[in-house]
């Protein structure tokens, strides 16, 4: 009796343990299983049914847009997290003019109004880091705009442009003794500003690839760039009509974004030129180049547009980033040329020059060819050359160092050769 009491026992217990499984809930906790009662073999076990599945939540609404009363009024002070700015910097009656407020303090959406004119054409708005408000508005006539960013009805920034009446092509500033003047400062809010500037000059829907040759392809886009022409200089016009030529590679091309933006809102800018160091060996950095050194020179087109051009194609083009493959000619400015490359890939001879912190560095070089090495002279001239590109000015030779490569067909180096000449006296 009492060993059929245990089997018995046993049965049931198994039958508890595996009769009703844990199963997860719509909400994500586990549901607990409730124990089953013993039953006899005899009677069948009825299913309990299963609970209907639980419909997904539904994805709340986003939040409505501010609006203009949400801007808020003038504040007797800025708060200089926020930032606003206008382009062109002259506007005039019936031409568009796009106000842009941007803020890394906190993602919610900014609200931007624009009092004293016509009502904004267009509004967009963009939530995170940083949250921005672009609003396109054309002046129906002269006098002044009053622009207010701000937040539940709280005014953070105003800005005050004044209103011409015709709008006109102006000519650059004559090139003075900086690239371009600093006028402003760097804070949180023109950092915010130049974020939602980048974001804006290469915003893409998904599944859409943007492929560009140059900078200035995106720059002269006015649907992307929205500081396009904001001098009206004309200076984001094509290359061939006398306006900007960018063209830096992947590595120059963070520095260039931040150049030219910064000439845009005549804010301070600078770099060094720093080697790329080595095996217990740190980068060495040269002496800061900034935007309010005097012009090393001048592109195509006049005034200070010029010395822009120059300052972007020459003086951060070629010194702040090094190139590897070479050595390095221009020590004070950490560039690195390749002459031997760059020779034979144009199958002639190449002569570069380099501006150091004392004198211009020449370096020529030639094509090794068969029975024939390639060199590569270095030569310094005096500062005193007024361009060394052209010859002009008292150019003083000051130097001269030849190096070369084993002659193409040769079996043995220069140096081996050398050794071997050494050995024999």
């Amino acid at each position: 009796m009492s060993r059929m009491r245990l089997e018995w026992i046993a049965i049931a217990s198994l039958t508890a343990c595996g009769a009703t499984p844990t199963a997860d809930t719509s909400a994500g906790r586990p549901a607990t299983a409730s124990p089953a009662a013993p039953v006899a073999a005899s009677e069948p076990v009825v299913a309990e049914p299963t609970a209907p599945p639980v419909a997904a939540a539904v994805p709340a609404a986003p939040p409505p847009l501010p609006t203009a009363a949400e801007a808020g009024e003038c504040p007797a002070a800025d708060d200089r997290a926020y930032g606003i700015l206008v382009s062109p910097q002259r506007p005039a009656v019936g031409q568009p003019m796009r106000v842009l407020a941007a803020t890394l303090a906190g993602e919610e959406a900014l609200a931007l109004r624009v009092d004293g004119g016509a009502a904004p054409s267009d509004m967009r708005f963009w939530t995170g880091a940083p949250a921005a408000a672009l609003a396109t508005v054309t002046p129906d006539k002269p006098g002044e705009l009053v622009i207010v960013a701000g937040r539940g009805g709280v005014g953070k920034a105003c800005l005050k442009v004044k209103v011409r009446e015709r709008a006109g092509r102006d000519a650059p500033p004559p090139a003075s003794t900086a690239v371009w003047p600093s006028q402003r400062a760097w804070d949180s809010g023109e950092e915010a500003l130049y974020s939602a500037w980048v974001r804006a000059l290469f915003h893409a829907e998904p599944g859409v690839d943007l492929a560009y040759t140059a900078l200035d392809q995106v720059t002269r886009d006015p649907a992307r760039n929205i500081l396009h022409d904001a001098y009206a200089w004309g200076e984001d016009a094509a290359p061939q009509q006398g306006g900007l030529h960018m063209r830096p590679d992947c590595a120059d091309t963070p520095y260039f974004l931040r150049a030219y933006y910064s000439w845009k809102r005549a804010l301070p800018f600078g770099f060094r030129g720093c080697s790329r160091g080595g095996p217990g060996k740190p980068p060495r950095c040269g002496e800061a180049t900034s935007n309010l050194a005097a012009p090393g020179g001048s592109g195509p087109q006049p005034g200070q547009l010029g010395a822009v051009q120059h300052f972007m194609r020459r003086t951060l083009a070629w010194g702040c980033t090094p190139v590897t493959g070479g050595w390095r000619w221009a020590t004070s400015a950490a560039i690195y040329i390749r002459c031997a490359s760059i020779a034979a890939r144009c199958g002639r001879a190449r002569s570069t020059p380099i501006r150091t912190g004392t004198s211009w560095c020449w370096s020529s070089c030639s094509r090794a060819r068969a029975g024939a090495r390639g060199c590569c002279t270095r030569s310094t001239v005096s500062p005193t050359a007024a361009s060394p590109a052209s010859g002009s000015g008292r150019a003083t030779s000051c130097g001269t160092r030849t190096r070369c490569s084993a002659a193409r067909g040769s079996r043995t180096s220069a140096r081996s050769r050398s050794a071997t000449a050494r050995r024999r006296r």
